[in-house]
């Protein structure tokens, strides 16, 4: 045995025996228990190991628990200490996940690790493929340990082993949740996961399926379940089982992903957010229109106010850049918020009288408030995103984005507003500006959008 493996192995065999003698339920899950249970479905048929291997389903080895189980609840405090005997530490923020310190890693990720939550409420569970689950005994957790070590010394040549590996593989009950056409069987227990009653609504539009709205909740709630998991893994791997089992005659299960439904379902929902959102900033639009006029207008005013040439207002009216002033919006807002350069600039009696400092100082800061009122209205727009968005963990997005792939980044710009309308230049120098950068800091959905079009 690898010294290495030896030393993890033993810690994490008898931290979870450990936990099991709390009264802890510890399960196994994941891809690896996914590829078990299609070794199971051909046990009897051997030629099909090395396709099955082939598949690459069985890698690390995730394992899970909840806190409160069986009507009472483990300290999870109590828990990290304890694992700390064991050099298990917690490495989790959102989801408290233990691995061993200087862990063994494979494909880029601890070999073992255990997620430890409160409860595991159907918003949180992803898919019945992904959910697949071995319950863990002090009868059955060596053979695990077993099986795991001939996965991970063997490597790529696992053929000498079959016998062993199939010996051990058929010692496991693996649980399946209940489920329906790739989806989880809600049955009455629909449980909305702290989303918006807006989104809520959206994803009553896109489905009437109760086990489809759940899983949309679900995948939503941690989006990058949907644009990261599903989309670059769980998809790919549900092709990869499907036409393994096509080549075999083999009957496709209903706990399997559709995949061809899902991204249709997945399609109408996304693109129905992103319809609402761009409904949202057309609310907005035409004022953000009007307050662009005339920040533009003034900013014109200013320039030719600072021009050497000018000193007096009737010098602003012969200036050469003053034909380009929309005067009818200029004016409108001088009425109503300007009032000492509607006087002095839209009066005869004013025209010949000089542009005093104080005079050029009140344009600028017009000028600036103006701006900041373009700026407060765009707050109040990603305020109402943010509404609609209530429950949805958009860091999540904003920080995996990077990682998604191609087909899925796509996809998630489709969540973006389709603004026709605004002037997309000075949105843009907007969306910039450290004013807004600074209030939007919390904002998941104002974080998303400029890591889309600026990053």
């Amino acid at each position: 045995m690898n010294e290495k493996y030896e030393i993890e192995a033993l810690n994490w065999i008898n931290f979870i025996k450990k936990l099991i003698g709390l009264g802890c339920d510890v399960y196994a899950k994941g891809g690896s228990v996914l590829g078990l249970q299609i070794l199971q479905m051909f046990k009897d048929n051997n030629n099909t190991f090395n396709e099955i291997m082939e598949l690459k389903l069985i890698k690390d080895w995730d394992f899970t628990m909840c806190t409160y189980q069986n009507g009472k609840s483990c300290n999870i405090d109590m828990l990290i200490e304890t694992a700390k005997r064991y050099n298990i530490i917690k490495e989790g923020e959102t989801i408290t996940v233990l691995r061993m310190k200087e862990n063994i890693r494979v494909w880029d990720e601890a070999l073992f690790e255990i997620s430890i939550k409160e409860t595991d409420p159907l918003s949180e569970l992803e898919l019945p493929m992904s959910t697949l689950k071995i319950k863990l005994t002090e009868e059955n957790i060596n053979y695990l340990f077993e099986l795991a070590e001939i996965f991970y010394m063997a490597e790529l040549d696992l053929n000498d082993n079959v016998s062993e590996i199939m010996g051990l593989v058929n010692k496991f009950d693996i649980i399946i949740p209940e489920h329906e056409n790739g989806y989880f069987k809600v049955n009455g227990n629909f449980d909305s996961g702290g989303l918006s009653v807006a989104l809520l609504e959206l994803i009553n539009l896109v489905s009437t399926n109760q086990n489809e709205r759940q899983f949309l909740v679900a995948q939503i709630k941690q989006p990058d379940r949907m644009f990261y998991r599903l989309l670059g893994k769980n998809k790919d791997k549900a092709i990869r089982i499907e036409n393994f089992l096509k080549k075999y005659d083999a009957a496709k299960p209903s706990w399997l992903l559709n995949v061809d439904h899902i991204d249709e379902l997945v399609h109408e929902f996304v693109i129905a957010v992103g319809h609402y959102i761009t409904i949202i900033f057309k609310q907005y639009e035409v004022k953000l229109n009007e307050i662009h006029e005339i920040i533009k207008c003034m900013k014109q005013l200013n320039e030719i106010i600072d021009d050497d040439v000018v000193g007096t207002f009737d010098d602003i009216r012969n200036h050469e850049n003053y034909k380009d002033i929309n005067t009818d919006v200029l004016k409108k807002f001088c009425m109503k918020h300007f009032r000492a350069m509607y006087q002095e600039f839209f009066t005869v009696h004013g025209a010949f009288r000089d542009i005093s400092k104080s005079f050029r100082r009140q344009v600028k800061a017009k000028l600036c408030e103006c701006e900041d009122m373009y700026i407060e209205t765009l707050v109040l727009v990603f305020g109402e995103i943010s509404g609609l968005m209530a429950g949805v963990n958009v860091g999540r997005l904003v920080g995996l984005i990077h990682t998604f792939p191609e087909n899925a980044k796509q996809l998630v710009s489709k969540i973006m507003p389709v603004v026709s309308v605004l002037d997309i230049e000075y949105f843009g120098r907007s969306m910039r500006r450290k004013k807004l950068y600074n209030k939007m800091q919390k904002n998941g959905f104002y974080n998303l959008m400029f890591k889309i079009l600026f990053i």
